[in-house]
């Protein structure tokens, strides 16, 4: 009976150390990440709902709520790496570069050396790509970045391309385009009858 009462003791503490464990160790990188500065570096943690809601980030259950899917063939995946694959790759394929774990910190490094010391960078990561041309495969990841300079500006947002191995910037679409209105030339004509 003891041995009995000890067996269910552990699997009624079991069940919430592995859910709880499961929530830590869900994929970090399809997740929103908030960058900021502080004295001892750069600072991240995962973004907040009231940080999603202040720099205007779109919840991912409406993003997720389409019931249409495009008509194109979907691109083949890498079995690998499960990175969708822009190109094709065969034995004689050249990779340029290596997927490095930290590519997104030193991507956001980069972007807040740039910005003012109350400036905050959001980053979430949409998909991972495998891009070859003419035999030579780069690892790249697909993000959308949100930039907040101070508390008062709007958010600048975009998407980019980062090689996976050195943070660098590689190509930039979907920019936010801000129309100031404040100093819009308005012409009137009267109209005579």
């Amino acid at each position: 009976m003891k041995l009995f009462k000890n067996l269910l003791f552990i699997a009624i503490l079991a069940v919430p150390v592995y859910y709880t464990a499961k929530i830590m160790n869900t994929n970090e990188d399809k997740s929103w990440q908030t960058y900021y500065k502080s004295p001892e570096g750069t600072n991240v943690h995962q973004t907040t709902y009231k940080e999603k809601k202040r720099v205007r980030i779109i919840s991912d259950a409406i993003t997720k709520s389409k019931t249409r899917e495009p008509a194109s063939i979907p691109r083949p995946r890498h079995k690998k790496t499960n990175r969708e694959v822009l190109g094709k790759i065969d034995k004689d394929t050249l990779f340029e570069n290596t997927p490095n774990s930290n590519w997104k910190k030193i991507y956001a490094d980069d972007l807040l050396s740039k910005l003012g010391p109350d400036s905050k960078v959001y980053i979430k990561k949409n998909l991972g790509i495998i891009r070859v041309i003419a035999g030579k495969a780069t690892y790249i990841e697909q993000v959308q970045v949100t930039i907040q300079n101070d508390a008062d500006s709007p958010p600048n947002s975009f998407e980019a391309q980062i090689d996976a191995q050195t943070g660098k910037q590689l190509s930039v679409w979907n920019k936010t385009n801000f129309e100031d209105t404040k100093n819009d030339i308005i012409m009137k004509k009267r109209l005579v009858p």
